[in-house]
């Protein structure tokens, strides 16, 4: 009989924790930002999945049929953004010069064969006076 107090005192102890001493106390601890949107965010999720199982559960159609539908639908959105892609490309490039102009700095660099920038006649000591 003692050792069924213990027990279930030790078992009480274990599942104390500090929402149980702040209720003792009269506290209680404040839920941050974070906490009530990850728990908004938790019940959206869980929504989605349930309303998915259920519309999936209730469609007048087959899954064959309903597969065949999504790739269809798939496809044609795919086709009409890349057609859309295609087109704000075309736009892009009939608005934009043919050759950008080019500045002399940018031809000294392109002529230097790949110094970038530094003119390819630029040793130690090029350009100084000589000593003789």
């Amino acid at each position: 009989m003692m050792q069924d107090i213990l027990k279930h005192r030790m078992q009480t102890m274990r599942d104390f924790d500090s929402n149980d001493l702040l209720a003792a106390l009269g506290l209680e601890r404040k839920s941050s930002t974070f906490d009530a949107l990850m728990r908004a965010t938790g019940l959206v999720a869980a929504g989605m999945l349930l309303g998915t199982g259920l519309a999936l559960l209730f469609a007048p159609r087959s899954g064959r049929e309903i597969r065949k539908q999504l790739r269809e639908s798939a496809t044609n959105m795919s086709e009409r953004v890349g057609a859309k892609a295609n087109e704000l490309i075309t736009s892009a490039r009939e608005s934009l010069p043919l050759e950008l102009p080019r500045s002399e700095d940018s031809n000294a660099s392109s002529s230097n064969n790949g110094t970038r920038g530094k003119p390819s006649d630029q040793r130690a000591g090029a350009g100084m006076p000589q000593k003789s």
